[in-house]
């Protein structure tokens, strides 16, 4: 009978220590991070709200301002993760080259 209860609990054990691992590994991979970008400056014009990379953005060459909601994105040049790349936190930048970035440039972007 003892037996039977230990090979019982640790069969108990054994399934919650597993789903145990399957909780923390995808708790780690769940993204908070947002940001907005907008094709004119001062958050104007069209924009686009995104919680997850962009390889190839809609406004291609044409963002002019970026509000960064939560996290730490990288912003490049090209498609495709391409060419120079700025970094940015959380915050308001009316004018990317307030942030060192050139107007209309900005091709891609991933959190980081």
């Amino acid at each position: 009978m003892g037996k039977e209860i230990f090979g019982t609990l640790r069969k108990i054990l054994y399934v919650l220590l597993l789903a145990f691992s399957v909780i923390s590994a995808t708790a780690g991979t769940v993204s908070a991070a947002e940001v907005i970008v907008y094709g004119l400056i001062n958050f104007g014009g069209e924009n686009l709200d995104a919680t997850y990379d962009q390889p190839s953005v809609g406004l291609n060459d044409k963002i002019s301002s970026i509000k960064v909601m939560s996290g730490t994105w990288r912003f490049y040049e090209y498609p495709n993760y391409g060419g120079r790349y700025w970094d940015l936190g959380p915050g308001e930048y009316s004018s990317v080259g307030s942030a060192g970035i050139p107007d209309n440039l900005i091709s891609s972007f991933k959190q980081i």
